[in-house]
């Protein structure tokens, strides 16, 4: 259902957004929906390489790698999408690691911004980021538009 209504607003054009948990989701249908119809934008908050890697952090003495079934692997999606791309992430998040933002972003194509909140845990970036957090998505949104 959800991967249907995403391809629905992919095909208006919209931009994609997704944050924290719904991250995954928007990964996914975004590396899905990349050579089919991409949309205008995509947005992602305190994304992460793979739910592999999450797990893999937060149990470093379990075989996370091999059981885990459901990869959300978004490293290797992040290289079929083509149009503007924003990734937003708190310097200080305990849940997924700031580092992990940043080799997404190493990894996506042009154009491209990153914007680190300083100080910032994993839900906390929008009331950490304040006035800034906003001017960073409103200059971001206007590019996107043309304005």
């Amino acid at each position: 259902m959800e991967l249907r209504r995403a391809r629905r607003r992919a095909e208006r054009r919209d931009v994609l957004s997704g944050s924290r948990i719904e991250v995954d989701a928007v990964q996914d249908t975004s590396g899905q929906l990349a050579t089919e119809v991409p949309p205008r934008a995509l947005i992602l908050e305190s994304p992460f390489t793979s739910a592999v890697d999450v797990g893999q952090q937060a149990f470093p003495w379990l075989p996370v790698r091999w059981i885990m079934r459901t990869r959300f692997a978004s490293i290797e999606k992040i290289g079929q999408y083509h149009g503007p791309l924003l990734i937003i992430h708190g310097t200080h998040d305990t849940v997924i690691p700031f580092a992990m933002g940043q080799t997404l972003f190493a990894r996506a194509n042009e154009p491209k911004r990153f914007y680190a909140v300083p100080g910032a845990d994993h839900n906390e970036v929008t009331v950490v980021g304040g006035r800034l957090y906003m001017q960073a998505m409103d200059a971001f949104l206007r590019e996107v538009a043309g304005k």
